[in-house]
């Protein structure tokens, strides 16, 4: 897949959630350790909520068929809410996410917002060992009605056989792109939202979800190098998804 995008910013950008998400193995970070760290930035997250992680177990004995079943919990990790509610941050043991929430900015503010609570993450406890970084953004593309057909506004639209009737009540499509330079995977979604009180729009979602599993960086700096490498992919799969009427709608 070529990288040839060049980076771009809409007036209205159509992104409902941007996700910055590592996965990790770090020894020694516990849920008391996680609390502590807290402290260092809660003025700027003051809402906060612990994440329980719920196990639960089946059996049926094979003399007296009795069943029996438990549940365990574990405390895991915590959510984090910033003033704005506009950024939302999980720590756990073994995951960091940050979460951009609607109106959407830009690529530097929301990369520099994770690069400065990654930074402190790595200065309380150490580097951890990576085991996946991934990029999520999630967007609504509103289609103002009538349109005579989708390919209108995306170039991957729903088809059906032409012997068939072509209205379309919903869709929902899924597909996997292996990324090998990347040493990942894309995982886009296209689907359509039910109609509203505003029946002269029509939103369809195009999610798209791209992250790298092996051969991870082992420092800061070449973990931010993937991450950039990773949102030019993000980039070039959006654009090559819709049509320039429909970046018309939020140009």
């Amino acid at each position: 897949m070529s990288n040839s995008v060049k980076s771009f910013t809409y007036k209205n950008p159509p992104i409902t959630e941007a996700i910055i998400d590592f996965q990790f193995n770090l020894d020694g970070i516990t849920i008391e350790k996680i609390e502590d760290f807290y402290e260092k930035f809660k003025k700027y997250y003051p809402s906060n909520e612990k994440i329980i992680s719920n196990r639960g177990t089946f059996s049926i004995g094979l003399k007296d068929g009795d069943v029996n079943h438990s549940v365990q919990t574990e405390d895991v990790g915590f959510k984090y809410v910033n003033d704005d509610k506009k950024y939302v941050l999980v720590i756990t043991k073994g995951n960091f996410s940050l979460t951009r929430l609607a109106p959407y900015e830009n690529w530097d503010k929301f990369s520099s917002e994770a690069k400065r609570i990654f930074a402190a993450v790595i200065d309380e406890f150490e580097f951890p060992d990576i085991t996946r970084v991934g990029i999520r953004y999630i967007n609504k593309i509103d289609i103002p009605l009538p349109i005579d057909d989708f390919d209108e506004y995306l170039k991957n639209p729903p088809v059906i056989p032409s012997e068939l009737p072509q209205g379309i009540s919903n869709f929902l499509m899924t597909y996997q792109i292996p990324m090998t330079d990347i040493n990942g995977l894309a995982q886009l979604t296209q689907t359509m939202l039910s109609q509203g009180e505003n029946a002269s729009i029509l939103s369809i979602i195009l999610d798209i979800d791209i992250s790298s599993h092996n051969n991870l960086p082992t420092n800061t700096s070449d973990l931010w190098l993937l991450v950039d490498k990773i949102r030019t992919k993000k980039n070039l799969i959006f654009k090559s998804h819709i049509t320039k009427k429909a970046e018309e709608l939020f140009s």
